[in-house]
């Protein structure tokens, strides 16, 4: 509200006349009025002060020409009673009361002579309110008016006082020497009484000739302010008006110009969409309105009969209908619709147009016709069919290539490696070492040329599964411990301990990149120089964690230039490093697609002969795990310092070991019992030793080092020595063989099962024939060899087999073929697990076989460990569903390491390192198992049992997960009665039977 009257106020226009009216508009109503009562008064007041005064002069001259000749005459009295008296004259106030009397009769004026003094005559006069207030304030002030307003029978009147003075010496002797007066000391100036005139107030409007005069000229000058003020804002509004109108007949001119240019523009644009573009116009119904003359040339119509025509004229009958439909509804929507349109011309041969459709609108927004523009890809189609036809013969060729690469290099694998194992001379062996690892080496660079492929052609996929990053880390640095002796690199891998058990992602291209990557470091780092791997958790929360892979070496270093391209395929940071170094150039470019689809990207830090850095961050979904922070056992570790410990190799020792057990520093451990010391190189490591053992003398000492650096004295004290890269197996192993939950470390076998069962193998090449017999016989199964699908299935029909070997590429009737045949015909002959056996490696095969019909899928070359666990898969799956029905089954089998090798695909030594941890925490698991089922704590009885059945079903220990999975289902439905005796039973016998392995 205030806002709006200050901007009614503040116009220029209304602003004035409504300041002025309302100034007027309180003059008129406040001020003349106020003004006007006040002339009034005044002239009540003069009034009655004149009237006072001639009644005043006529008792001076009452008193001196009337009183003073007659006081001569003795018959004569001068006295109040004259009206009853004969020959009396009254007193000259009475005289002027009489008169007052008179007045108010005759003229409405009241005229009032009074005296609180009291006179005989005055006995019966009472004075009002007003008139005791006049007195008193006229004897206060004799020489002043006294005037105030009053109602007297309903009116207003102003009653006006003066003070009556006695002045005459005649009158002073009169009022001293009456007998009836009431005072005999009056003097001369003395207030005897007053004269009061009381007027009527009337409703008039009064203003003298200077007021009036007054007000005419504030109103003139009012309208005079008023015509200057119009006046100056007419002038300045006509010189506005006059700036405006030059600036719009410059905008007008000016847009006029851009006009005629745009229109110009607009032709010229309108050439090039012509002689470019293929333009047309059409209704709501899609009917032509206008075609240009591209579209004429391309169609092979004229622009009559096109006009007026269907846009059907031109559609091909290969489009869809469904097509047409979307773009109805698309810009009926009013909106623009784009798409690929296949089109035919007059003479019936096609052409492809890039199509965009615009509704155009009126003023309303209706459509009123439709746009077209249209772009011939005719050739673009073409190359791009062209392109798709040679990319599906290159992955062909790769697939032929492939398949027939790997045909040789599966027996040449295979046989190397049966001769290093057979009873040959050191140097053969040796040969045999070189033939295979030249063969893997090949093997590798045909496998990174197919995913360079698959990546290429859009099927590269990643697999999610869950799996522990800790074992897999730990596996790939145990991988690459053996190739840093040879250039006596030093070698940090160093973990968070906050890495989460399990993650879900593709373990298998993690640990390709990871590998990669760690390899390069390893062959660009000179001799003595160091390799940093480290893995650094970023953020977690319960289901999510950010890993930080990070892998750093002290080699040549990548200079800027080079940084941009070697991720490209077969590129490297300069010519020489091929010749140099030897490689393809494709394994950063793979790890850089596998990472990318990771959705991170390789950040890379490098310094010319300073060396490189190479990391990325993921996200990774974490896994079904129990709390890391569960203490495992109650072992002791000591730790001392380490003074020079700039690649933090005490820090990595200590996570491992705050893992199992509690950690004491030196010299706190002192006062603990200890049971292993682990140390590092330092100046009073010696006295160290001394004093440790003086408080722990049976316990182990570990040195963490270069042993050769040690003199005599202080390895008289090691038992144990460990040197970088550090790694799990390398501590636990030490930490079971000396610890009382198991103290003997699992020695490795190369025994194999025997399996029962008859094998048919389809294989068309003698090599490989050769090899897949030796290695089925090798687990104790029988095999029947054919060398093409058709002899594979006249020999399904005649004998009976347990599993069927399949080749893919194979004369006369290929794999996929004949297994097709042997599906259709298996109702009448039996059913069969039949196996894809073959070299070919391209995404998608395997999706291929098993829609064929085919069970399973095995790639050449050969992995031994895979060949016996898919076999086993199929020969013993009814008798592994036994196993997880049946009730409280000893395993009358023995448990060999073998079982974990078909689980996980492991080598011994990892194998070993599982084991040793899981009987290393085994024993306090199950107390804290047995704890829980004390309290009748279902939570934790499920929980727990949880936790130990994953490790069991990971490590092939089905029978015992069989009954933790039993518990933990009743524990849920709040049973807490459990015996865990036939479980700690099976995990006795099971321990004995490595012991024996």
């Amino acid at each position: 509200m205030i806002k709006y009257i200050y901007k009614t106020i503040t116009n220029p226009i209304i602003g004035p006349v409504v300041v002025s009216s309302v100034i007027l508009s309180l003059l008129v109503m406040f001020y003349l009025p106020t003004l006007s009562l006040q002339n009034q008064k005044d002239k009540v007041v003069l009034e009655s002060l004149t009237l006072i005064d001639h009644l005043k002069i006529f008792r001076t001259y009452y008193n001196e020409a009337i009183v003073k000749k007659l006081k001569s005459k003795t018959d004569i009295a001068i006295d109040y009673n004259h009206e009853i008296a004969s020959n009396t004259l009254p007193l000259p106030a009475t005289v002027i009361y009489n008169l007052s009397e008179r007045l108010n009769n005759e003229r409405g004026i009241t005229v009032n002579f009074f005296s609180d003094y009291p006179f005989p005559n005055r006995q019966k006069r009472v004075l009002d309110g007003h008139q005791k207030e006049s007195l008193s304030f006229l004897r206060e002030n004799p020489s002043e008016t006294f005037v105030k307003e009053d109602y007297i029978d309903n009116k207003k009147v102003l009653r006006v006082s003066v003070s009556d003075v006695l002045t005459s010496q005649e009158c002073l002797n009169c009022h001293n020497h009456r007998i009836d007066t009431p005072k005999n000391d009056w003097k001369l100036g003395e207030v005897r009484g007053a004269f009061e005139v009381i007027m009527p107030l009337e409703e008039q409007f009064l203003l003298n000739p200077i007021q009036i005069k007054a007000s005419i000229a504030f109103m003139l000058f009012v309208i005079a302010s008023f015509i200057l003020h119009y006046t100056i804002l007419f002038l300045r509004r006509e010189k506005e008006i006059k700036f405006q109108t030059a600036l719009l007949e410059e905008e007008v001119s000016k847009r006029t110009k851009d006009l005629n240019s745009s229109n110009l523009l607009l032709l010229e644009y309108k050439k090039a969409v012509d002689a470019s573009a293929i333009v047309s116009k059409s209704d709501l119904r899609g009917t032509i309105t206008y075609v240009n003359d591209t579209f004429c040339e391309i169609s092979g119509y004229t622009k009559e009969e096109l006009i007026s025509k269907p846009h059907n004229i031109v559609r091909h009958p290969d489009m869809p209908k469904e097509f047409f439909k979307n773009l109805w509804d698309t810009i009926k929507a009013k909106k623009v619709f784009k798409g690929i349109l296949k089109n035919k011309n007059r003479n019936g041969e096609s052409y492809y147009v890039a199509s965009t459709i615009v509704p155009i609108l009126d003023d309303n927004g209706d459509i009123i016709e439709y746009l077209s523009l249209r772009y011939d890809i005719t050739e673009l189609v073409d190359a791009k069919e062209k392109a798709e036809i040679a990319q599906k013969a290159k992955s062909t060729f790769l697939a032929n290539m492939s398949h027939e690469i790997r045909t040789p290099l599966n027996a040449i694998i295979g046989f190397s490696d049966i001769l290093c194992e057979s009873n040959i001379n050191i140097e053969e062996k040796e040969h045999a070492k070189i033939i295979s690892r030249s063969a893997k080496s090949l093997l590798n660079i045909i496998n990174d040329v197919l995913d360079i492929s698959k990546m290429e052609n859009g099927k590269f996929e990643l697999e999610e599964a869950e799996f522990s990053l800790f074992n897999l880390t730990e596996h790939i640095t145990e991988l690459f411990s053996v190739n840093i002796k040879d250039k006596n690199i030093k070698f940090i891998y160093t973990f968070d301990p906050l890495l989460p058990e399990l993650i879900l992602s593709d373990s298998y291209r993690i640990q390709q990149v990871l590998s990669n990557l760690i390899s390069n470091a390893i062959k660009f780092t000179p001799e003595n120089g160091k390799v940093y791997f480290e893995i650094k958790v970023i953020e977690k929360n319960d289901k999510n964690v950010k890993i930080n892979f990070i892998i750093k070496d002290t080699g040549i270093g990548i200079s800027k230039e080079q940084e941009e391209f070697i991720f490209k395929p077969f590129s490297q940071a300069d010519s020489g490093i091929t010749r140099k170094f030897g490689g393809t150039g494709l394994g950063l470019a793979i790890c850089n697609d596998i990472v990318t689809m990771l959705k991170s990207k390789i950040q890379i830090k490098s310094e010319l002969n300073k060396g490189s850095e190479f990391s990325f961050i993921v996200d990774f979904k974490i896994g079904n795990s129990i709390d890391e922070n569960i203490k495992r056992t109650d072992i002791n570790f000591a730790i001392s310092e380490h003074f020079d410990d700039e690649d933090n190799i005490k820090s990595i020792v200590k996570n491992y070991l705050e893992k199992i057990g509690l950690v004491f520093e030196f010299p706190e451990a002192l006062s603990k019992k200890i049971d292993i010391f682990f140390c590092f190189a330092m100046q009073d490591l010696l006295i160290e030793l001394v004093e440790f053992k003086k408080y722990n003398f049976d316990s182990k000492i570990v040195y963490i080092g270069d042993k050769y650096s040690l003199n005599k004295a202080v390895l008289s004290y090691i038992d144990y020595y460990v040197d970088l890269p550090i790694y799990g197996s390398k501590i636990y192993n030490i930490i079971a063989e000396n610890s009382k939950i198991n103290r003997n470390v699992l020695n490795k076998s190369s025994n194999f099962e025997n399996l029962k069962g008859t094998i048919l193998v389809a294989e068309d090449n003698p090599n490989n024939q050769k090899l897949i017999e030796i290695l089925l016989s090798k687990i104790g199964l029988q095999s029947l060899i054919v060398s093409d699908g058709q002899q594979a299935i006249d020999m399904y029909k005649k004998r009976k087999f347990d599993l069927i070997l399949m080749d893919i590429n194979m004369p006369i009737i290929d794999g996929i073929k004949a297994t097709k045949i042997i599906r259709e015909i298996q109702n009448e002959y039996y059913k069969i697990p039949i196996i894809a056996l073959t070299a070919n490696s391209i995404a998608g095969d395997k999706e291929k076989y098993l829609s064929s019909g085919m069970d399973d899928y095995l790639s050449k070359p050969i992995d031994f460990d895979k060949l016996v666990n898919i076999i086993k898969k199929y020969l013993q799956n009814n008798e592994k569903k036994l196993n997880y029905i049946e009730k409280n089954i000893t395993p009358e089998k023995k448990f060999s390491k073998n079982i974990i090798k078909e689980r996980l695909f492991l080598d011994d030594l990892t194998i070993d390192m599982l084991l040793d941890n899981f009987f290393l925490t085994l024993d306090n698991d199950l107390e804290k198992l047995q704890k829980a089922i004390d309290s009748k704590n279902c939570d934790e009885i499920s929980k727990m049992a949880h936790y130990i059945k994953g490790s069991c079903s990971n490590l092939g220990m089905d029978d015992c997960a069989f009954i933790l999975e039993k518990i933990e289902k009743e524990s849920k439905d709040f049973k807490y009665d459990f015996s865990l005796k036939e479980l700690i039973g099976l995990f006795n016998k099971i321990k004995k039977d490595l012991k024996g392995n």
